[in-house]
């Protein structure tokens, strides 16, 4: 294992870092109840509910608790 050590930090070379992106509709199968549901509910109600609950600035994107 390939490993620098700084006191505060360790970095192992030999892991790769990978980021991955997608989307619901690559991962969630063609025929998935979810699906269906999603066609026939509109869910758009909830941001509604839960607006009060999230910061109004853009920036910051925080659940208020």
């Amino acid at each position: 294992m390939n490993k620098v050590s700084n006191n505060m930090i360790t970095i192992n070379k030999d892991v790769q870092c990978e980021f991955l992106m997608t989307t619901m509709e690559e991962i969630v199968p063609k025929d998935s109840l979810f699906r269906k549901i999603d066609k026939y509910i509109d869910f758009n109600f909830i941001y509604d509910e839960v607006k009060d609950l999230y910061s109004e600035s853009n920036e910051d994107r925080v659940l208020i608790l």
